[in-house]
């Protein structure tokens, strides 16, 4: 089943619920467990339509077994909502497991983040030291979503980040050979042989024949 079917067929009545009043008399302790139920499946809908939101709006992908553990979070819930009342059991469950579905979501959102913006970020570290303003305001934009948890709108800016970033690399012409040189230059361990006649070009195309300054090594 794909996510989006899962959502919509298995949140129905949790975005429905209510505090049960039907009962005419209930104890304060089965209204304290129903007002913690109550949040616990608000806590549910919160992480089920984040995580459909930025599937949306991003190329992002839980793993099978986060896929599992949504899954299993969402027949508890309605199971629960189907019993007469409520136990502390069910609620105790639901949070737990909540909990871990966005612990794992944090750390795969993490590795998502890492392996879409670590090397456009390390070029525009190299392009903001070159006096490149843009890159300053792109790397802020792209440092927004480094959490799990951002805003979506953020999201979204992060992709158009990357994107202008990617022009702004192309039309500053920082390939893979200037880019290992100013690495190299920016860390002292440059030397004449990393002077190419290509870095060379480069570097006079830019003007910064005046900036780049080379020292005597140990």
């Amino acid at each position: 089943m794909l996510f989006s079917d899962l959502i919509k067929t298995n949140t129905v009545k949790v975005s429905n619920f209510k505090v049960r009043n039907d009962e005419i008399q209930k104890s304060k302790e089965q209204q304290r467990i129903d007002a913690n139920f109550s949040k616990a499946i608000g806590n549910v809908k919160q992480t089920v339509f984040y995580l459909r939101d930025v599937k949306t709006e991003s190329d992002f992908k839980e793993s099978q077994e986060v896929l599992k553990q949504i899954q299993l979070m969402l027949k508890i819930c309605k199971s629960s909502l189907e019993k007469k009342f409520v136990t502390n059991t069910d609620v105790t469950k639901i949070g737990d497991l909540n909990r871990n579905v966005n612990r794992a979501l944090a750390d795969e959102w993490k590795m998502y983040y890492s392996s879409k913006t670590s090397s456009i970020k390390e070029i525009l570290s190299i392009a903001k030291k070159l006096s490149i303003e843009k890159a300053s305001v792109l790397i802020n934009e792209i440092n927004l979503v480094e959490q799990w948890g951002a805003s979506v709108c953020d999201i979204v800016r992060m992709k158009d980040a990357i994107d202008e970033s990617n022009e702004l690399i192309e039309f500053f012409e920082l390939n893979d050979i200037v880019v290992g040189f100013l690495k190299k230059m920016i860390s002292q361990q440059a030397s004449l042989d990393d002077l190419t006649v290509e870095v060379k070009e480069w570097i006079e195309k830019e003007g910064l024949q005046k900036r780049i300054k080379l020292s005597f090594g140990q």
